[in-house]
Order: C-alpha cells, then structure tokens, then sequence
C-alpha cells in the first residue's frame, strides 16, 4: 500500500508520526493539503501479444500500449555493471532479444547489438545519424528506422544482415515501430515526401506497403504510436494553439480526432499509453489528458510538468507516472496528484518494474554539485536510490534515453550530452 494511503479516520498524530518517518526518506512533494489520498485504482495485467519477440523488453516502453511496465524486477544495488562506448550520442531506447541481446542506436548513424556481457555482436550501418527506436518480432527480426536523410525502414535478421529496405520518400522515421497483434503488419510514423509532412505507414512482412495515412490538411502526426487492445493506432500529432490525436484502424481508416488545446504557438501531444480498457493517457501543453477508447475526453488535469513527446506510463495499480520539467509526478486513476519528486529536468520516459519501483534518467541544467543523473523511486515516491554516471574528466552524462528493463535484474540506458556516447547496464 502506498505510504501516503491515508485514512482520513487516521488520528492526527499517527499522521504526523508517519510523514515524519516518510521524512527520513526523502519524501515527494505534492500532498494534497485535504490529505485525501483515497486514491483511485484500477488493476492492469500484461496483454499477451504473440507478434513480439517473447523477450523481457522487445520495444519502445515495452509492449504496444506503451505502458512502460515490466513483468521483471529491476536494478536493486543501484551500480554500474559495464557500459559500452559507441562513436556517437545514444539518445534511442534500447531493444532485448530472447538471448540477451541489447538493440541500440547511436548519432553515429549505426544500430549495435551488444551482448548481455557488454561486447559486441555486430553493427549496422544506418546510412545517417540517427537515433531511432528498434522493434524485435516474434521471429526474431528486428524493425528499425534511420532518422536523417536517408528515410529508409530497415528489417534486419538476428546477425545483422538487411531482410528488406522499405523508403518513405521522406527525411525520416520519427516513431518506434509497433506490430500487430498477430505479427503480420509493421506500423509506424515517417516523414513522406508526398505529403510534405509524415504518415502513418503500414507495411507487411515482407516489406511491401499495405496502406499509408497522411493527416488532415494543417495536421502534423508526431512521435510515437500505441496500439489499443483493440488494435486501433493512436496517432499523437502536433499544431499551433492547438494539437490532434488520432485513431487509425487496422485498415487505414480514421475512427476519431480528437484536438487538445494549449497556449504555444506549436504544441504536440505526447506519446500516448492505453490502458485494458482501451482508455488512452497522454500530455499536451502542461495538461495530462485520459479519453476513452472512442475519443471522448474522461478527465483531464492541468499543470503537469511535461514537454515535447514525454508521455506517461502506467503502473499495475492504474497510477500514472510522467516526467518532464522539473519534477517526476504520479497521478492516480482519476488524474489527481499523488506526488511529485524534483528534479533539474528529465526527458527520459519512466520504466516501472514488478514492483512498482520507478526508474528514470535525469539530463541538463543540473546544479554543479548534483551528479545524479540517474533515478530509482519507489511506488510512494520516496527514493531507492540514486546513481552517478560521471565521466572520468568530472562531467555528468545527460540521460534522454527509456530505460529497458532485463529479466536479470538490470537496467540499459543510453547517454549522451555534453560528451557521454554510451550504452549504460545498471544493476
């Protein structure tokens, strides 16, 4: 039960008695003055997806609804195992294969396959600087897109050699890629010279395209999609003063639109993550948003620290978790804070492990004296513990790139500026 699970039957000294020992471990800021925290709940299970490789974490925050939630428990001790120095930036996230294999890209323009041991397998070169997110089939293939001028989707096989190229005409692939449930279609959002903008293409197996869907006029689709346990794809978009969201069926069609409004001049709703139900989470412009899986707004809350494509992910108990700005935050079912946790700023995606602990990476404007950079909270948002990843010469990596839960207890994540190129295992 959540340490801040409070009763409002509770006499008003055991309440001050229990903040007090939360007190002692760095405790989250955001209590409700109420103190109602008869939070709202809403247990989730693991959706079985027979298209993905049956790895510990074959895509971008784990499975197609982007909860960002493993069946496995991460990293206790909080220390470096190895990390692997790649020719370049890692901000991507990484890919395991069933044997260990770690899938990553680097802003060297290649994707690396690493050995759980940390050496490496093969490289692939991507043709241009890149840090796009990899996808592993239930065969073991693995989907990839090169951000850069080259806007080639790759499939590759496990020893790293080109299945298929497939060219969108555009100057890039600006999401991870997600399949269906059944394998056969590879989803994902590109830039399309024929569009003048990006589309949501749709390709079989093989490589050839099945259909393309390219927005309304004025519309910008934008960052990473999720599927719905229904198998309709949800499209995050961009726009001025205000940003669509969209769902696309399975055969190209749209079903819905909905437009989330703001105060920039160009605001993007973020990556999105779906519950059982098919309810849909996801921020714009400070406001965490839930709709149902029709499109019809549920509740939306405002003032959340949030920015460009940083969307929530979803715990076992229904609570919402966001970073972005300066603080990590939790929300419940209902979209009421539960607790924040400061920080200089992060723009790494939380991973959430069996548990429920909280793992996140934490990136610039840091205070010269603060070199943690990367973050273990748990369930109530006190800390587990943090971590260092300092370079020899004294600077501290910045940490852009979701944390990948293993089934060994371990974290990968990459790093990147001011001059940190690495792929990070943290146990």
């Amino acid at each position: 039960m959540n340490s801040y699970h409070i009763s409002r039957s509770i006499p008003s000294l055991a309440i001050i008695l229990l903040l007090m020992r939360c007190n002692q471990n760095e405790p989250p800021l955001g209590l409700p003055a109420s103190m109602d925290t008869s939070w709202a709940t809403h247990l989730q299970f693991d959706m079985p997806w027979p298209g993905l490789e049956s790895s510990p974490w074959p895509m971008f925050l784990h499975d197609p609804q982007h909860t960002g939630r493993s069946p496995h428990r991460g990293p206790q001790e909080g220390r470096v195992e190895w990390y692997y120095e790649t020719g370049g930036f890692v901000y991507s996230s990484a890919a395991l294969g069933s044997d260990g294999t770690i899938y990553t890209q680097s802003w060297d323009g290649f994707l690396y396959a690493l050995s759980s041991g940390g050496g490496l397998k093969w490289k692939f070169n991507l043709g241009s600087a890149s840090d796009g997110i990899t996808t592993i089939g239930s065969d073991g293939t693995i989907y990839t897109g090169a951000i850069g001028n080259t806007g080639n989707f790759y499939a590759l096989d496990e020893n790293g050699n080109a299945k298929w190229t497939f060219r969108t005409g555009g100057s890039g692939h600006w999401s991870a890629p997600v399949l269906s449930y059944d394998g056969q279609t590879i989803y994902f959002i590109a830039g399309d010279s024929s569009s003048n903008g990006r589309s949501l293409f749709a390709l079989r197996r093989d490589g050839t395209l099945k259909w393309k869907y390219t927005p309304l006029a004025n519309d910008l689709i934008n960052f990473s999609i999720a599927l719905s346990p229904s198998g309709l794809i949800i499209c995050p978009g961009i726009g001025q003063n205000q940003a669509p969201i969209y769902a696309v069926d399975s055969t190209g069609a749209m079903r819905w639109r909905f437009v989330a409004t703001g105060m920039g001049t160009n605001i993007t709703t973020s990556s999105p993550c779906i519950d059982n139900d098919g309810n849909i989470y996801f921020a714009c412009d400070r406001t965490l948003y839930s709709l149902s899986h029709e499109g019809i707004l549920r509740w939306q809350t405002v003032g959340v620290n949030v920015s460009g494509d940083i969307g929530p992910v979803l715990g076992r108990d229904g609570t919402l978790y966001i970073s972005g700005g300066s603080h990590i935050s939790a929300f419940d079912y209902a979209g009421r804070l539960k607790w924040k946790y400061p920080v200089q700023t992060s723009q790494s995606i939380p991973a959430i492990d069996i548990d429920g602990t909280i793992y996140v990476g934490t990136n610039t404007f840091r205070a010269s004296a603060d070199t943690v950079d990367f973050l273990a909270l748990n369930p109530d948002g006190s800390v587990r513990f943090k971590l260092s990843l300092r370079e020899m010469d004294g600077r501290v990596a910045d940490i852009v790139s979701r944390p990948a839960i293993s089934g060994d207890g371990s974290i990968y994540v990459g790093s990147d500026q001011p001059q940190s190129h690495r792929v990070f295992k943290i146990k």
